[in-house]
């Protein structure tokens, strides 16, 4: 018997699958009928890999605390940080790395800001790189999503999450174009990823870092 906790979701799959979420949470993806003996063993033979990736999951956490809007919270922004300051201004106001807050603000005040931030850079990254690929997106706009940097919808309108604010400018050229890349293939298929490699080539470092920092998805969640 195991002695790591995890849930099991029954599906009419043929593989047993693991998986752990941002907070280390472990979730078995199993076929329909299959004994608990048969999971726990598959766990069993994969528990120094799971031990492993939630403690790689926790010291990520730690590296991206949860922001609270209070003087010296520090907030990720474009690979850095801003010092949050509340002070008597009214509206959202950049001095540096400092960000002054008015007193009433809340989590959507801040939000709307940092939207408001990203959307001239995804304008003219997805400018950029859509005339360097020769491929136009429908519309560009910036959601609340929780669980995706970015999307193509079939009629090519590209969605982005406000929170690619907090990754580094390498990052967000890397979802540009993987999103710009969907408008021609629609899924992940080896041209895909070809056409990808052909925009940027180390596009392997930009992947890895956004499943390291996955945790930046759950601020302002």
């Amino acid at each position: 018997m195991t002695d790591l906790s995890y849930d099991v979701v029954f599906s009419r799959r043929k593989t047993i699958a693991l998986s752990l979420d941002p907070g280390g949470n472990l979730t078995v993806r199993a076929p329909l009928r299959t004994g608990k003996n048969v999971i726990e063993d598959v766990i069993l033979r994969h528990r120094s890999w799971i031990i492993q990736k939630q403690h790689a999951l926790a010291e990520a956490k730690s590296a991206h605390p949860e922001v609270r809007i209070c003087d010296g919270a520090v907030l990720p922004y474009l690979g850095g940080s801003l010092t949050l300051q509340i002070a008597d201004v009214a509206e959202v106001k950049q001095i540096g790395d400092t960000l002054q807050i008015p007193p009433s603000a809340d989590g959507r005040v801040l939000v709307a800001w940092l939207k408001d931030q990203l959307r001239p850079i995804l304008t003219e990254r997805c400018a950029y790189f859509g005339e360097k690929m020769a491929v136009r997106p429908q519309s560009v706009g910036i959601t609340s999503a929780k669980t995706r940097w970015g999307s193509c919808s079939a009629s090519n309108r590209l969605n982005f999450t406000f929170r690619l604010i907090f990754c580094p400018p390498d990052v967000i050229d890397y979802v540009v174009i993987h999103e710009l890349s969907h408008i021609r293939h629609k899924n992940h298929s080896a041209q895909f990823w070809q056409q990808v490699g052909s925009v940027l080539p180390e596009y392997a470092s930009q992947r890895l870092w956004l499943k390291k920092n996955a945790l930046l998805m759950e601020i302002f969640a």
